[in-house]
């Protein structure tokens, strides 16, 4: 028993100092985090993040962008035509590779899409990179149009002012020499409807819960509201509706507001630090890439753990104060884990704009 005790200290020892490592990291962290969320707020971006009870489990993820302190603008990137002048708008790209660049700042998803039937009239629904495919509704890059706007559909476009607009697209269905030159789309994008409209909620009650993504904007124009909900995770985030997507808009301070393509589909993107653009919500078609863990660090969960139920046990600590301090000593994707994720057709990113001369 004795000559064990110095190799079990030992043992504890490694284990403890990897704890406080993780827990020294954790705070580290935490303070490169918040110096670079003042820095995003300096621009005109604020991050919020929601965790919702009621009526089910949601992880709410909202990104404010201010687009009239003239540091940041709004612009679609929208992958590469695979066909030329054949049938497919463009090919699906890793939104990370969309979403690619030094001056972007944020991204999320946009529009609905579809593939194109076989030989047999059987579409491939699978979805992986590289697969063509044709964009629903408008989406227009750096005013040039890729997809048209569809009859009497509700867009979201950027007009030459830098205004966010929300309704039909200027000029749809005519000239664009019609057009005041300060109306014409600059950037546009397309999603399925209008849930919010001149400070109302459009839909009623009830409907299919999934994870959503919504895109809302001011009455003036120059505030907007990017929203992911998070779904499909049984108690942890389930989705929402397109009546509680409304109501959450309304509640950010939206006059209008648009349910863009939602599932597996919905992501956002947002600069981290030295870790740079990453995903920062769950979608639900994350499929992860595991690390291997040390041996010490095995052990030093293990010990951690054992503490933990004990004290719990004892009634020294709640179990949700337990899972905190776990949690702080080792953040979940810590260690370089990675999350690979669908595929989509084109992005709205924010980016910084040009400084004079730049």
């Amino acid at each position: 028993m004795s000559q064990r005790m110095p190799r079990v200290l030992g043992t504890l020892t490694c284990a403890l100092g990897v704890v406080l490592a993780g827990v020294g990291r954790a705070a580290d962290k935490a303070k490169a985090v918040d110096k670079g969320k003042s820095e995003l707020k300096a621009l005109g971006l604020q991050y919020q993040f929601r965790e919702l009870k009621e009526p089910r489990p949601n992880r709410v993820h909202v990104l404010r962008v201010d687009f009239s302190t003239g540091k940041i603008k709004p612009a679609v990137v929208v992958g590469k035509d695979p066909d030329g002048d054949g049938p497919a708008e463009t090919a699906l790209t890793n939104p990370l590779e969309l979403a690619s660049g030094p001056s972007v700042l944020a991204f999320i998803n946009t529009n609905p899409w579809d593939s194109f039937p076989d030989k047999n009239g059987r579409k491939n629904r699978s979805w992986y990179e590289g697969q063509p495919v044709d964009i629903s509704g408008i989406a227009a890059s750096g005013g040039r149009i890729r997809s048209p706007a569809q009859a009497n559909a509700t867009s979201v476009w950027v007009d030459r002012r830098g205004r966010v607009r929300m309704g039909r697209v200027p000029g749809a269905g005519g000239k664009k020499e019609d057009v005041p030159e300060s109306d014409r789309i600059v950037e546009a994008m397309a999603g399925f409807q209008q849930i919010v409209k001149a400070g109302a909620v459009v839909p009623g009650p009830g409907g299919a819960v999934h994870p959503r993504t919504a895109i809302g904007v001011d009455r003036s124009g120059m505030v907007m509201w990017l929203v992911v909900v998070d779904g499909r995770q049984s108690r942890f985030s389930e989705g929402m509706n397109v009546h509680e997507l409304g109501r959450q808009m309304l509640e950010l301070g939206c006059w209008n507001a648009m349910n863009m393509d939602g599932g597996g589909s919905s992501v956002m993107g947002l600069v981290n630090g030295k870790d740079g653009l990453r995903v920062i919500n769950s979608p639900s078609d994350r499929r992860p890439f595991r690390r291997i863990r040390s041996a010490a660090e095995n052990a030093a969960r293990q010990v951690l753990r054992k503490q933990l139920r004990e004290q719990v046990a004892s009634g020294k600590r709640t179990r949700q104060d337990a899972r905190k301090i776990y949690t702080k000593a080792f953040p979940p994707g810590r260690g370089g884990n990675q999350i690979r994720i669908r595929p989509l057709p084109m992005v709205l990113t924010i980016r910084k704009t040009k400084s004079p001369g730049g």
